[in-house]
């Protein structure tokens, strides 16, 4: 019995690590865009420059 709540606590675990790694990525995703949009923005304004 002890062996069976402890797998339950392992899956829950897993399945809480999973959503987390999830969570991380996607919010790598946004900033990896945030950063292209900000370099864009820098050239547009290097361009006005000149």
């Amino acid at each position: 019995m002890g062996d069976f709540i402890v797998a339950k606590e392992l899956a829950r675990y897993s399945r809480s690590q999973k959503s987390e790694v999830r969570s991380q990525k996607s919010e790598v995703r946004s900033q990896k865009s945030a950063v292209r949009s900000q370099k864009s923005e820098v050239r547009s304004q290097l361009k006005i420059g000149d």
